[in-house]
């Protein structure tokens, strides 16, 4: 089992764009993305498996022998036609893993069991052996700051596999909610225009989603959803809206590349996304952010990991990606956000 290479398109309008870079690890077989850099004084590393899209799958992954700090994932666990069958296995499967000190889960648009119930009551009846979070919560773990949320944008009226699907202006008002000084940014969509490239040409992610991601620059935004774009990639981007030159402190417009006073240029930040997402062949992520105090110690930039082994090739399949019924996933958003440049983000092995 194993992700297939990457090959995206994006928004390349005001950032550039850098493949994360490979470096084999001896300790383990499972690609691995590193954020930061280890701190010599008062440095730890918080180790993060994110999982996405498993799609009842869940007892066939190759997870690490050694654990985790924290497993992580970002919804469709189930599959819409046996949504409550599926995700009581999937809760009696999370009761049976050891080494992890938190499980944390978030829907997707296949939990039709989950979305018209309260949080309350899915944690006390559904999803008891994890931390389950419905959307706009901000959960903190040793200082590292996450932000939750299962929302994806709705599609065609016939598309049944719609759970915590809602219109553009709905998702204006809810990811508006995410707090600026967010780690990682944890949601079942991908922002439109990144590792969301349905085979079929047209984009799955959300235009409201990647001006959230924009505002709130966080360190990793993490996401599945897009079965035919998983992989991993590193973006320099510039932030939306004011913004305080780095030298003198002074606020300066969105429009301005260079600070109004002492002429310092603005510099982009990097941004890491995880498309967790491979419905057929499921290869978890090891996120490891290096920590200094309450905060990450930033350093060289973020690099990924690759595991040993042989890449599976993987087969291109004839179902449409969120449903086994053959419904379509075409939303009619298909066009791409400024001019488009497509690169292969690297090769992930796995182990086999």
């Amino acid at each position: 089992m194993g992700n297939r290479p990457t090959t995206t398109a994006g928004d390349v309008e005001q950032w550039a764009r850098s493949a994360v870079a490979f470096i084999p690890d001896a300790a383990s077989a499972y690609p691995m993305i590193a954020i930061g850099k280890p701190a010599k004084k008062d440095g730890r590393t918080i180790r993060i498996l994110v999982l996405s899209d498993t799609h009842g799958q869940h007892r066939q992954l190759p997870l690490p022998a050694e654990g985790a700090d924290v497993l992580l994932h970002c919804g469709d666990w189930s599959n819409w036609k046996t949504s409550r069958k599926d995700t009581e296995d999937f809760n009696r499967w999370l009761g049976t893993l050891e080494g992890y000190t938190r499980r944390i889960v978030v829907a997707g648009n296949h939990e039709l069991c989950l979305c018209k119930q309260t949080t309350q009551k899915i944690r006390e009846t559904m999803i008891t052996n994890a931390e389950y979070y419905s959307g706009g919560d901000l959960v903190t773990h040793d200082s590292l700051k996450m932000w939750l949320s299962p929302l994806t944008r709705s599609r065609n009226v016939t598309y049944r596999a719609n759970a915590f699907s809602k219109s553009s202006e709905i998702l204006r008002k809810e990811f508006a909610k995410c707090p600026d000084n967010v780690d990682i940014l944890v949601t079942h969509s991908p922002p439109h225009g990144i590792l969301d490239k349905h085979r079929k040409g047209h984009r799955m992610g959300s235009s409201e989603l990647w001006k959230t991601v924009r505002r709130v620059m966080p360190a990793v935004h993490v996401f599945g959803h897009c079965h035919d774009d998983g992989g991993a990639e590193s973006r320099k981007i510039l932030s939306q809206g004011k913004w305080n030159c780095q030298s003198c402190t002074l606020e300066n417009k969105p429009s301005h590349l260079s600070c109004s006073a002492c002429k310092k240029e603005r510099l982009p930040q990097k941004v890491t996304f995880i498309n967790a997402s491979n419905r057929i062949n499921v290869q978890p992520f090891v996120l490891c952010v290096h920590m200094a105090g309450d905060r990450i110690h930033l350093g060289d930039d973020s690099v990924l990991v690759e595991g040993k082994g042989e890449k599976e090739d993987g087969k291109e399949e004839d179902d449409d990606d969120d449903d086994d019924d053959g419904e379509d996933n075409d939303d009619g958003e298909d066009n791409d956000n400024g001019n488009n440049t497509d690169n292969v983000a690297g090769e992930i092995k796995s182990s086999t």
